[in-house]
């Protein structure tokens, strides 16, 4: 997703939004930014660390059963 495009909304509407259109008028068309870092932001996460993973679910197998 192009940066330049992204706005951030507060108001009756908070979050990240992506600018989909600005039509002559001056009305703006916005859409919830689904990128990861902005999905992230809203629910208030971070990705764990390859550590913490492994202190989570530790050896998981792989292959087939």
């Amino acid at each position: 997703m192009d940066e330049s495009r992204t706005v951030e909304v507060t108001g009756a509407l908070s979050g990240r939004y992506e600018l989909l259109e600005e039509r002559e008028d001056g009305t703006v068309v916005l859409a919830p930014d689904t990128s990861i870092a902005a999905i992230r932001q809203r629910l208030g996460t971070e990705p764990v660390s390859d550590e913490e993973f492994d202190e989570l679910f530790g050896d998981l197998p792989t292959g087939p059963a």
